[in-house]
């Protein structure tokens, strides 16, 4: 869950950067492991593709990001999707809009097949 979860604050990265660039960017987690790697830039080597291609784009599109961590009880929206209820995080946020993506190949490329 570790690796989904740091895959998921690149791609947000990466979804920032194709619409802006020069910006601040702040990513919420409810995984604390994933915030104390991106606040670190320090992780197991299996997460080091994540955190260069992160570092890449933050480098490359001038981007200034800070991933803050809040508990799942205190952030109930981020709590349902990551146990895929979608429905009860729109319950919790109306005119929440879900979109399906899929993660940057660059990200986890390298992690996938070490």
């Amino acid at each position: 869950i570790y690796f989904g979860e740091g895959l998921c604050v690149a791609a947000a990265l990466n979804d920032v950067r194709q619409r802006r660039s020069n910006c601040r960017v702040v990513v919420y987690t409810d995984n604390e492991a994933s915030f104390r790697i991106f606040s670190s830039f320090h992780a197991d080597p299996e997460y080091n593709p994540i955190l260069l291609f992160s570092a890449e784009l933050m480098m490359k599109y001038k981007l200034k990001v800070r991933v803050v961590w809040t508990s799942g009880k205190k952030n109930r929206v981020a709590d349902a999707l990551s146990r895929h209820n979608r429905d009860r995080a729109v319950s919790f946020a109306p005119g929440l809009v879900i979109h399906d993506f899929t993660p940057p190949y660059d990200a986890w490329a390298t992690s996938a097949h070490a």
